[in-house]
């Protein structure tokens, strides 16, 4: 897994049959490719740019192809937008809790506020990584709820658990994207980043329908004639 997030002991239980594994293991790549892009703001050298491109392709080729021109566009929108997430209070959030209710608690006088950070969402996800033994680095100034930290363990549950894992996490904590993807169209400096974006929500929508197909094949091979 990515720094960000470090597994200390994790159960094995839950983890998917060795030929479902092969098959969603591109997803897997896929999740850690752009947990790290969105995760750093990292500057991309065209070969950088270009290893991106390959594993993304497969999975949103709409918006990623492999041709070198489109490498380079790629690397170089992305080097000029990169500090959108740079600073305190960056232009455009990548935290969950900024794009849905802050607290759902009726009590709360800030039930229902939107444009927050550390809401209910990044409690959540502090209960989720503390269950499965995990924390963030002390060093990182990424939010429990931060987009890089939940590609990275939505990479762990592809790698080690379960389709249906991954896909109900998808639909808990990933189901902000087109809200992430509005403010970027708003801000109107995120091309590149908007491309990471769709490419987030054709990996959700292809983990879905996988775990669907694989769903259809389990109650096929149990049928008893």
């Amino acid at each position: 897994m990515n720094p960000n997030v470090v597994a200390s002991s994790v159960a094995a239980e839950g983890r998917p049959h060795a030929d479902v594994a092969s098959r969603v293991e591109e997803l897997g790549r896929a999740a850690v490719a752009l947990a790290r892009l969105l995760g750093g703001a990292v500057f991309l050298t065209a070969d950088e740019a270009r290893e991106a491109a390959e594993v993304l392709e497969g999975i949103c080729p709409t918006e990623f192809s492999v041709q070198q021109s489109a490498v380079e566009d790629f690397a170089h929108g992305w080097n000029e937008e990169r500090t959108l997430f740079l600073g305190p209070v960056p232009p455009v959030s990548l935290e969950e809790s900024v794009y849905k209710p802050w607290t759902e608690d009726p009590s709360h006088p800030l039930r229902g506020a939107r444009g927050l950070a550390h809401g209910d969402p990044a409690r959540h996800m502090e209960r989720i990584l503390k269950n499965f033994g995990m924390a963030l680095h002390a060093e990182s100034l990424q939010s429990p709820d931060h987009v890089a930290v939940l590609l990275e363990f939505l990479a762990y549950l592809l790698e080690e658990r379960s389709l249906q894992e991954a896909a109900a996490f998808c639909k808990d904590h990933l189901d902000w994207m087109p809200a992430l993807g509005a403010a970027l169209k708003d801000d109107g400096r995120g091309v590149a980043v908007l491309k990471l974006v769709k490419a987030v929500e054709s990996l959700i929508e292809t983990i879905v329908e996988r775990m669907k197909s694989e769903a259809v094949l389990s109650n096929v091979r149990n049928v008893r004639i």
